[in-house]
């Protein structure tokens, strides 16, 4: 594909990067008009990403370290490949803790599902805007295909191999976070309570990152046929369906007794 998008005399600009630096803007700039929106501070609902994404950036280094490269021995460095899984849970819990702060600082501020339910709005954005990203640079590419889906890298410099057609699962995962996005846009507005779109964006990736994960073809540690990623997806997507699924029961029966 294209892992260098430009080139401006001898510095060249990544198109992983590139795409990257896109999606924390659009998902800034839209976390920012969504809490004008509910009539909160836009600073410190951004405040809350920039604290979610250094604790994320942090714990999926962890993450990918634990599931990589832990079992050759070697030690640990800040330097190296992370897993947005791993970034995920280390998103939630700074945000909650962040979230706890504001909350005692200022009572009238947003709840801690309430800036969840922000972050999982936009992330839906951005993440998918990311993995466009990692299309262009050939990482987390899929296994070799012969369907009419397959691409085939031939840049130098590239995870994926060369030469071989092989499942985009990039787009994938990428199409699936737009319709997830989707989704989320449309029920903001129509949530029956503060934390629905968070527990959606949640049971909604863990689905989808499950079903992309059988089209991957980079190396990933397995159990009992799964790789662990997609035993963390079942974990995280079951727990948050079910909370759904229980808070929207308990919600429409407080309302039909009324």
């Amino acid at each position: 594909m294209q892992p260098v998008l430009l080139r401006l005399g001898d510095v060249a600009i990544p198109s992983y990067g590139a795409l990257y630096f896109t999606a924390y803007v659009m998902a800034g700039i839209l976390a920012g008009l969504e809490a004008r929106r509910l009539r909160q501070s836009p600073f410190a609902v951004l405040g809350g990403i920039v604290v979610g994404v250094g604790v994320a950036l942090f714990c999926g280094r962890v993450a990918w370290y634990l599931i990589h490269e832990a079992g050759r021995g070697g030690g640990f460095s800040l330097r190296g490949g992370t897993t947005f899984t791993g970034a995920l849970l280390g998103f939630v819990l700074a945000v909650g803790l962040y979230g706890f702060a504001m909350r005692a600082w200022r009572p009238k501020s947003l709840t801690i599902p309430g800036y969840l339910d922000i972050y999982g709005l936009v992330g839906s954005l951005g993440h998918g805007i990311g993995r466009v990203g990692c299309f262009l640079a050939g990482c987390c590419y899929g296994a070799p295909t012969e369907s009419l889906l397959g691409v085939t890298y031939t840049a130098q410099g590239i995870m994926a191999p060369r030469g071989t057609p092989v499942h985009p699962t990039q787009l994938y995962e990428a199409i699936g976070e737009f319709a997830l996005f989707g989704v989320l846009w449309w029920r903001r507005k129509r949530k029956r309570f503060t934390g629905e779109l968070i527990l959606l964006y949640l049971a909604g990736y863990g689905a989808l990152r499950f079903v992309v994960e059988f089209f991957r073809g980079d190396p990933r540690p397995e159990w009992l046929g799964l790789s662990v990623i997609q035993w963390w997806c079942v974990a995280l997507g079951s727990l948050a369906a079910l909370l759904l699924a229980s808070l929207l029961v308990y919600h429409r029966a407080r309302e039909g007794s009324r």
